[in-house]
């Protein structure tokens, strides 16, 4: 588990008797968070429950540090009130039995003394959930938490220093798979092979075609995404100055149901855009030597041995073209599509003109063109992909998946819509 705002705890699977997949999550299920009460049976229970909400507060919910803090206070204040007046009862209730005034009290102190709540909510070390470090302390020892680490970029343009922030993937991968749920999607993989029907990404050409996982059947599938996103007001005079642009990661291995999931996404890499654009390929350097080295093979904690390589990199186009070595100017390039050399002066005259699609050899044919004429770009291509660096991926295999966000619900999708809504009502 990685700690952001896009990070939680991955759910948990159980089976049933007919191998069928259950959501468990640890009591915590998607719609409906209610959990067997019978089964909190000993501290170390209610701990994992408690802290597993208290975290979901933090990055599902985004409440803040210093609310949670203040709910946590007065739900153990209330909580007190609630117990002071049940010991009362109690003690009236208790009062016609033999015994003391002394032994009752000394058994129904007794008695609340191993209340959980009360005990997760004291100062004591041994419960440490009073105070966000406690808490952050927890988090890393039970669900998996890796930390990020800063690394300096150095000088920008305006003599400022620069950093940004990597996940370490293989610790990332570490985590996932010990995990009870991953290791049984992974030991339980869906087989869903039907003649002339797409049921998953694997069905695709894209993927049969990539000689790595071709020659490594078993090798676990990075699906890569990215994204540009604002973290303060869009519209205020601190536009763009405090853009960030996130890389997230999850598995084409999970089973779809959990791998669509934006809490199953795990974070990679976060920087700010600025210094993305500025400082280029170094800012990537340490994602690409990890891939590079999972596609040949390491050994992970309890002396696991895993694959893992890059299948594809999902982003918006403006992303996907500047990472895939395209032009980002969709309004005035000639050739503006990372998946055909369409030319947009036919394209205007005509929406359903033909053209050919990319390939490995043209790439590399206009890198050789524009790293030997001295060509800002050529065909549509600009720069070669960081990316190539990897075993059997490529761009144009495609490796860089349409935006289905822009192209259709943005795109022809709206367009059609109201044409049949027309042709309809």
């Amino acid at each position: 588990m990685i700690f952001s705002f896009k990070h939680n705890p991955i759910n948990e699977i159980s089976v049933d008797d007919d191998n069928n997949s259950i959501l468990d999550n640890n009591g915590f299920d998607e719609d409906n968070e209610e959990f067997d009460v019978n089964a909190l049976t000993t501290t170390e229970d209610f701990k994992h429950v408690l802290g597993l909400a208290l975290l979901k507060f933090e990055t599902v919910h985004l409440i803040p540090i210093s609310t949670i803090n203040d709910i946590i206070s007065n739900i153990s204040y209330l909580h007190s009130l609630s117990l002071s007046n049940l010991k009362l009862h109690l003690k009236d209730k208790m009062n016609g039995l033999d015994g003391s005034n002394t032994d009752i009290e000394s058994i129904l102190q007794s008695e609340i003394n191993k209340d959980f709540l009360t005990n997760f909510f004291s100062n004591s070390e041994e419960y440490r959930f009073t105070s966000n470090f406690k808490r952050q302390a927890f988090y890393k020892e039970t669900f998996g938490l890796v930390e990020p680490i800063s690394i300096e970029l150095g000088l920008n343009g305006s003599n400022k220093k620069c950093q940004y922030h990597y996940v370490p993937l293989k610790q990332t991968l570490d985590s996932l798979l010990s995990n009870n749920s991953v290791k049984h999607q992974l030991e339980h993989p869906q087989n869903l092979c039907f003649d002339n029907i797409f049921t998953d990404i694997i069905d695709g050409e894209s993927f049969k075609r990539n000689p790595y996982f071709s020659e490594n059947p078993s090798a676990l599938k990075l699906v890569m995404y990215q994204d540009a996103f604002e973290i303060v007001n869009p519209l205020g005079s601190a536009k763009k100055t405090f853009k960030l642009v996130g890389f997230y990661l999850t598995l084409a291995d999970f089973y779809p149901q959990f791998r669509s999931k934006i809490e199953n996404m795990q974070l990679a890499l976060i920087c700010k855009e600025s210094d993305l654009e500025y400082f280029g390929n170094k800012v990537l350097d340490p994602l690409i030597r990890d891939i590079k080295d999972l596609s040949t093979g390491v050994y992970l904690s309890n002396n696991i041995f895993v694959k893992a390589n890059l299948l594809c990199l999902v982003g918006d186009n403006l992303g996907s073209h500047w990472i895939g070595g395209f032009v980002t100017n969709f309004g005035n390039a000639k050739y503006f599509c990372r998946f055909c050399c369409v030319n947009r002066d036919l394209w205007v005259n005509n929406h359903y003109v033909y053209a050919p699609l990319r390939n490995r050899q043209s790439y590399t044919q206009s890198i050789h063109n524009i790293e030997n004429n001295d060509l800002l770009h050529d065909m549509g291509i600009k720069s070669e992909c960081l990316f190539h660096n990897l075993l059997g991926f490529h761009v144009c295999n495609p490796g860089l998946p349409p935006c289905i966000g822009h192209d259709l619900f943005e795109g022809v999708v709206k367009y059609d819509l109201t044409l049949f809504l027309k042709e309809i009502i």
